[in-house]
């Protein structure tokens, strides 16, 4: 633009001085007098000029706008209020997960831990060996959910109650799960949340400590479920094994499992309905010691007790078969032995033992006339007066 008005105008300084003074109402006046500029020019030359200098113009107002947002933008308003040169930073909340890279923070995680695990956490989390789960054994896994563990532990026990000692049994059981259970609970429980995480990313820390609550923590519903279940499978288990000759029954003892489940009747679960009709007296009669105090309730049965024994005699109600009702004594007990049959006073009596800890109990069964009658005796097997008196009492009964 300069190298074309240099062209028009010339190099001349003093011409320049007039065309352009500093007084802006000079210039003015200046350029609106077309004859002035004509007799300077001439008619050729200041049309061109016009014509530069409508491009030029039209360039400006093009311009212009930008000019104007730029100077707005540097503008100081010296009457506005004074801002805050120290702004607080800009934070960005991320609604998905974090990016890979970026720790979590640890304590929200041990915070859904202590919610999974409930009472006690430290006890738990801390401590190698669980006085309540070597106390409580399976109910404590019962009370704790860990149902499948009370189960499989109930199982084992169940099983070598077979060859072993049942007190041995449950002391080394307790003593395993006590020592067990803290390092494999909180395993079970770390497990747990890493995988709840993993699976609910977008979750908050208040919704996953509920979903831990729920699953974890302590619950008394889980003992009766697993008392009850605990029972049902010890009797299927007694009865495979029965099935499958992991005792030492013989030829004279062997039982059809099928037909002791559908006959409900005489399916034996660790007592007998007695018949109360009847009058024991009648039927039989006994000589009991005198150390022995009285307890029948009625007529119908012979019950004595003293310090660390007991005994009764009844007659069973809706049994006919005593040599099948004593088979189904031996699997209910896990009878190591095969039922035993001996004959005082003209009456046959099959027979099962049964040691429950420090307690000896004795099952004496025998038919008279299609009735089945039950000699039942209950003694510590340390207490071995209560041992000699049993013998006596037995060998007293006889019938009328």
């Amino acid at each position: 633009m300069n190298n074309d008005l240099e062209n028009l105008y010339g190099n001349n300084n003093e011409t320049n001085k007039n065309i352009a003074p500093n007084n802006e109402e000079t210039f003015n006046n200046t350029v609106n007098e077309p004859e002035d500029l004509s007799s300077l020019y001439g008619n050729d030359n200041v049309m061109q000029v016009n014509e530069k200098v409508s491009e030029e113009d039209n360039n400006i107002e093009v311009n212009q706008e930008g000019l104007n947002k730029l100077y707005n933008q540097n503008t100081v308003d010296l009457d506005a209020e004074p801002t805050n040169n120290n702004p607080e930073p800009v934070v960005i909340k991320h609604k998905s997960p974090l990016p890979s890279g970026v720790k979590k923070d640890v304590v929200i995680e041990e915070d859904i831990l202590v919610a999974y695990v409930g009472n006690n956490f430290e006890k738990i989390a801390g401590k190698p060996f669980n006085f309540a789960a070597f106390f409580f054994g399976n109910l404590y896994l019962f009370y704790r959910k860990k149902l499948l563990y009370g189960l499989i532990l109930f199982i084992i026990a169940t099983i070598l109650s077979r060859f072993m000692n049942t007190v041995l049994i449950n002391i080394g059981m307790n003593i395993i799960i006590g020592a067990a259970f803290n390092t494999l609970y909180m395993y079970d429980a770390k497990a747990y949340v890493k995988n709840l995480k993993q699976k609910n990313p977008t979750q908050t820390n208040a919704e996953l400590r509920d979903k831990c609550k729920k699953v974890g923590g302590t619950s008394i519903i889980y003992i009766i479920v697993g008392m009850v279940v605990s029972y049902i499978v010890g009797i299927v288990v007694a009865m495979f094994m029965i099935k499958l000759g992991f005792t030492n029954t013989n030829s004279n003892t062997n039982i059809n499992i099928k037909d002791l489940i559908n006959n409900k009747k005489t399916v034996y679960l660790g007592e007998v309905e007695k018949d109360k009709k009847i009058k024991i007296a009648d039927k039989y009669t006994i000589e009991v010691p005198n150390e022995f105090e009285d307890k029948s309730e009625n007529t119908s049965e012979y019950n004595y007790s003293k310090d660390n024994c007991n005994f009764s005699l009844y007659k069973a109600s809706k049994i006919t078969d005593a040599k099948k009702l004593a088979n189904e004594m031996s699997i209910y007990y896990l009878s190591v032995e095969d039922i035993k049959t001996t004959r005082i006073n003209n009456i046959n009596w099959y027979y099962v033992e049964n040691q429950d800890g420090t307690d000896n109990q004795y099952h004496y069964v025998t038919s008279n006339n299609g009735e089945v009658y039950i000699f039942e005796y209950n003694t510590d097997s340390k207490d071995k007066t209560c041992i000699n008196s049993k013998d006596k009492i037995l060998n007293s009964i006889k019938e009328k």
